[in-house]
């Protein structure tokens, strides 16, 4: 378990390391708009609405929503993902308020390299726990529950 520990905390301090960007929250980032817009930010949350996908030219990309604290910011990506719905991650990239490709714009998006995503492991594994609490039942209950049925004899009506 220590070694596991150690290094998931190594990984983190990697990806920080490689990303020397400044540490955002999500609010602050919607919030103050125009003092991130064209800057490199790391932004921690929750992964909502993971949607990968490949281009037409087969260039593979994904798509999440970041959420902390009740607000959300998209994130952008080339690559597959490593991680799903439901995990904490840390992405660095750059923000910007409104960015056009082709004939599409895109608001409020940070676009992250898929090495600056970080899964924090031991937080998605509580949030995990805590979102399907064990549910202990009374045993009594259940025994009663897993007994046969009793079928009552009916006598006809009148006789």
């Amino acid at each position: 378990m220590k070694k596991f520990m150690l290094g998931a905390a190594m990984l983190s301090l990697s990806a920080a390391a490689y990303c020397a960007a400044p540490e955002a929250k999500v609010a602050d980032v919607l919030n103050h708009k125009k003092d991130f817009d064209g800057k490199e930010i790391c932004v921690t949350g929750a992964v909502e609405e993971l949607d990968a996908r490949v281009s037409r030219k087969g260039n593979h990309y994904f798509t999440f929503k970041m959420t902390e604290s009740g607000q959300m910011l998209k994130i952008f990506s080339q690559g597959d993902p490593s991680f799903k719905d439901g995990q904490k991650v840390t992405a660095c990239g750059k923000y910007e308020i409104s960015r056009t490709v082709g004939s599409q714009t895109f608001h409020d998006e940070v676009s992250a390299s898929t090495n600056t995503i970080t899964v924090h492991a031991e937080a998605a594994k509580a949030e995990t726990k805590a979102a399907a609490p064990a549910v202990k039942e009374d045993k009594k209950a259940t025994a009663a529950k897993t007994e046969a049925p009793v079928k009552k004899e009916t006598k006809p009506a009148g006789k």
